[in-house]
Order: C-alpha cells, then structure tokens, then sequence
C-alpha cells in the first residue's frame, strides 16, 4: 500500500487542465523548518507534527515522475494524456506519519500540498469547476472508487474558501483507502491539500493538520 496511494494522488495534476505554462518569476517551492511549512509566493503555512516526516523537494520531484510512469504503465490511454499533457504542476508538501521505508502492511496516511498553474486555460472559475474535472480524470483509473459526496462541500479554514471532494479508493486485496482533496484558487494557481487515511482515528488526526492553514490572500 506504501506506494500506490502516491499514484492516485498524483494523478489529479496530470489531467485536470490541458495547459503549457512555465512557473512564475519569484515562484516559491517552500521550506519546512520547526515543525512548520511556509511559502511565501502563496503566503501560505500550515503545521506539521514533529514526529511526522516530512519530505524534501527533491523527493517530491521523483515521486511524481515515479507516480507518472507507474500510471503509464498501467494504463495505455492515460499514458497518451500524460504525453500530450504539458501541465506546471508541482508537489510542494508531503508529510506522512511514518516516513518512506513502513512496512507494507502499515497503513501511511498522509498530507499532500500541491499547486497546478492555470494560466492559459478558461475552464477553471471555481474550486468546484477543478474538482469536476479532476474527478472525471480520477473516473479513467481503473482502480474502482466510491465518490460519497453528491456534491462538493464547502470549507473555510481560516477565512480562506476551500472546496473538498471525498474519494473512497476500492483496492484489489480489499485495503480500501480514502483521500480528500481541498482546492482553492489563488494567484491564478489551483491550491490542493490531499488527504489519504483509512480510518476515522486517521482522519482526525490529518485534518487537524489542515485547519493549522493559514493563507495571506493579500501577497
């Protein structure tokens, strides 16, 4: 299981919007120092438990390309997206309660901060119009899934405006899994926190993360 819940994190940022657009100037990958994540392009932190790893941002760029090549692999028509698909999409916070090297039968639930640039594309008004067409993307992976929400819920986390989408992840050897995303828009980027637990316990905990967000919309 340590592996495959990347994947279909990662996968939202590959299909969402078909756009070619290069990161801005002054763009901020972020730093992690004392139990905290900043980023000042965004004007953004959250914070994260001591005892919670953290990974680099060099890290964050080899699960990508692994997760890309993974999806290709498994999948022939999401293959041909991801080639023609030219997307500025990085991940720049993953935090997970247990680090890399748990053991496979160890659930490793964890927190993603991801930012995809939405210039060059009119399709996205709204947090709900990018969680629409992340769903429909997240529909071509043939990992079966349950979406419990009939409509997106809204959240306000320190008076920044956020729109979530529950999924339930129905794996092969029955180690069901699920992940909620939260998406906002800001700076013309889509902002997405991704959420990956399989029990109560671990969402409480994961959410608790979350609600440390706090965003200056004024940077």
């Amino acid at each position: 299981m340590k592996a495959k819940f990347f994947i279909s994190i990662c996968i939202v940022s590959l299909f969402a919007i078909s756009c070619n657009k290069n990161k801005p100037d002054k763009f901020d990958y972020g730093q992690y120092e004392n139990g905290k994540y900043t980023n000042s392009y965004f004007g953004l932190e959250i914070e994260v438990p001591a005892d919670w790893h953290v990974l680099s941002q060099e890290q964050n760029t080899n699960l990508m390309n692994n997760s890309e090549q993974t999806v290709a692999e498994d999948n022939r028509a999401l293959q041909q997206a991801i080639e023609t698909s030219k997307i500025t999409t990085v991940i720049l916070l993953t935090a997970l309660q247990y680090g890399l090297e748990v053991s496979d039968s160890v659930f490793n639930p964890n927190i993603m901060f991801l930012a995809e640039n939405l210039d060059g594309t009119d399709k996205v008004k709204s947090p709900s119009d990018y969680l629409l067409m992340t769903r429909n993307a997240l529909q071509q992976d043939p990992m079966p899934k349950d979406f419990p929400f009939t409509s997106f819920q809204l959240k306000n986390i320190y008076g920044t405006n956020f729109a979530q989408m529950r999924i339930v992840n129905k794996t092969s050897d029955n180690q069901n899994y699920t992940q909620d995303y939260y998406v906002s828009l800001h700076k013309n980027f889509a902002l997405s926190f991704i959420l990956t637990y399989n029990s109560e316990i671990q969402r409480v905990a994961l959410e608790r993360i979350l609600n440390t967000l706090k965003v200056n919309t004024h940077k």
